[in-house]
């Protein structure tokens, strides 16, 4: 049998759903996106494009940029490798496979394979950008060589990586996880413990921080980190490029062979432990006390929802409980850095504006406090009257990130509350049950909305902070939670709508439709990423705002922005205060279309009413 037999698998599959042709057309679009993105950014500045210098410099940033997206690109068709052996034995396909005459060897490079192909099959289609950015554009011809063996180690690493992380799991959902783990104690791990060290650790011995230093070398984070500054490291970047190249083929050959050779023994250990601990578990389940659960009352949806993710055993409950602790703690820190002098402030001068904040910190505060508490270890306070406008726009950046979070998160969840019940076999039986398609639909909508219960919880208490400490107006206040309040079911029930699609919907091979799935495409990255941040941000008006708004004047925030020009503190104010009734009824609007037409999307049939009754009579 060939050797190459699971990756001739995954390259005829790929090519009959026409997945080669999206992934080139995703990267070729991304990668467009990016020097234009880069090229507004460079004449939004002001910075010159005309002189040779100026057009070079451009070149090279506009090249470190696709880099950057060709990275995304990397672990984002890697990653899913962690699904290959784990999906198989969710399938119950797995024994067939292990059966045949293929050897692990062959098993696990040949899924390594098709999932580095998919890469390097999107990232030619970049390469035009690339060729036009060096002989056009003047960056250093050297510099596409060194972004290629970076690229292809990282690739090769993430993939060894996913794979490792699939083998020893037990379903494809756990195999996600594990890689998603080791990804971010390779890449991000390192990183951030560094920088949280000198302001939360004791000092570490030698023996401690030369394996931190050599993961840190070996991640593009770091290598991103040692060019721009924040973490310097005393090499350049041809010796950094080639330094990272070296410990991430090491650290993939290690994870390759330690794939291969656990393939059949962790296939056998999950059977065995499965088997022998099968009657322990039900006598154990039998005797314990049954966890509190409310009655499942008359939304069955919702409460399979609600009671279905909870974890099985004392040790998973530990270590979620002992992970919220821990960024509950470093996150209170952090606001106290802001909150702090924004109450001293309040003590001294009390509720209102203050004359001191119609102008903008010549710093940004967010990154200002950060690099002086864990970069420099110094403090240095406001200045006078602006210690609240630093804490409210430390709040509307931080906002940002929760509210994009959160939007993703409730697309994910609804996506995820219907492919879960289709992984588990109960998707017919849910269809089959007297339910109708709007109370299945808002089940898992209100399913969705649970699980992002916690982050809904953490924006609540922050601005309430913000409210309490005057950095915030109570208008602001009521704003933020109606936006929250009326967008979140619209992004869930995008998630659910994303899940009922049939699973072998195709991108449209004619070229006629493209540009209408291009703009849908668009849009509802607009709507789920865009919206959700910028509407959330500009939401919590302060006291200057407010007056600024009465007088007419501009927008603080858009201080030195061409937006800013046309665009004023009431303009915004009245933009962002109708935001929450247009997202409140564009989620009334989608539930209910998506509601109707739940029954034709699944394939479900039903009962003529009398309206098309008579219309098929007549």
């Amino acid at each position: 049998m060939s050797t190459w037999a699971v990756f001739r698998r995954e390259y005829v599959v790929s090519i009959g759903r026409a997945a080669l042709f999206r992934d080139r057309l995703l990267a070729a679009a991304l990668a467009g996106a990016s020097v234009v993105g880069c090229l507004a950014a460079w004449d939004w500045y002001g910075l010159d494009r005309a002189s040779v210098r100026g057009s070079a410099r451009f070149a090279r940033a506009a090249f470190g940029v696709l880099v950057a997206v060709q990275g995304f690109l990397a672990a984002g068709f890697t990653l899913p490798t962690a699904r290959a052996i784990a999906s198989e034995r969710d399938g119950k396909t797995l024994d067939s496979l292990l059966a045949t005459r293929l050897s692990s060897a062959e098993i696990i490079l040949g899924v390594m394979a098709a999932s580095l192909f998919r890469f390097a099959n999107a990232a030619l289609a970049t390469v035009p950008v690339m060729v036009l950015l060096v002989y056009l554009g003047g960056a250093d011809p050297w510099l596409p060589w060194l972004a290629c063996i970076g690229l292809a180690t990282t690739a090769v690493e993430v993939a060894a990586l996913s794979v490792a992380a699939s083998v020893g799991s037990r379903t494809a959902v756990r195999a996600g996880v594990a890689a998603a783990g080791l990804f971010y104690a390779l890449f991000v791990g390192p990183a951030t413990l560094l920088m949280l060290r000198a302001a939360f650790l004791p000092p570490l011995p030698t023996w401690a921080m030369t394996p931190l230093l050599w993961a840190l070398d070996g991640g593009p984070f770091g290598l991103a980190e040692n060019l721009v500054g924040v973490m310097p490291r005393p090499w350049g970047l041809v010796e950094g490029v080639f330094r990272m190249a070296a410990i991430q083929v090491a650290v993939a050959a290690g994870f390759t062979a330690w794939a291969i050779a656990r393939l059949r023994p962790a296939s056998r250990a999950l059977y065995d432990v499965e088997g022998r601990s099968g009657a322990l578990r039900a006598l154990r389940e039998a005797n314990r006390r049954p966890p509190t659960r409310r009655p499942c009352g008359t939304d069955p949806v919702f409460w399979n929802e609600r009671y279905a993710y909870r974890a099985r055993n004392r040790a998973a409950r530990l270590a979620s409980g002992l992970t919220r602790l821990a960024w509950m703690a470093l996150l209170a820190v952090g606001v106290g850095w802001y909150a702090g002098p924004a109450f001293v402030e309040l003590a001294e001068r009390g509720y209102g504006p203050s004359a001191e904040a119609d102008r903008m910190p010549p710093l940004n505060p967010l990154t200002r406090v950060l690099a002086e508490r864990l970069v420099s270890g110094s403090s240095a306070d406001p200045a006078p009257g602006q210690a609240r406008l630093e804490f409210n726009l430390a709040l509307r950046q931080f906002t940002s990130f929760l509210a994009l979070g959160l939007a993703t998160a409730a697309c994910a969840f609804g996506v995820e509350g219907i492919t879960r019940e289709r992984r588990r076999d109960t998707w017919s039986g849910l269809l089959a049950t007297p339910l109708t398609g709007g109370e299945i639909v808002r089940g898992k909508v209100l399913g969705a909305l649970w699980r992002g219960r916690e982050t809904i919880a953490l924006l609540l208490i922050l601005w309430g902070l913000g409210l309490a400490s005057g950095a915030v107006h109570p208008l602001g206040f009521l704003a933020a939670i109606a936006w929250i309040v009326a967008s979140t079911p619209l992004f869930a029930a995008m998630g659910v709508a994303q899940g009922l699609r049939p699973e072998d919907e195709r991108w449209p091979l004619d070229p006629s439709r493209w540009p209408g799935a291009i703009a849908t495409v668009a849009a509802s990255a607009a709507v789920l990423t865009l919206v959700p941040a910028a509407v959330a941000a500009a939401s919590l008006f302060s006291y200057e705002d407010l007056r600024a708004a009465a007088a007419g004047g501009p927008f603080t925030p858009l201080e030195g922005w061409t937006l800013g020009r046309w665009l004023g503190a009431r303009g915004v104010m009245l933009t962002f205060l109708a935001a929450p009734a247009a997202a409140g009824a564009g989620s009334i609007l989608y539930l209910t279309s998506l509601a109707r037409s739940f029954d034709a999307a699944v394939g479900r049939p039903t009962f003529p009413t009398p309206a098309d009754r008579e219309l098929a009579q007549t």
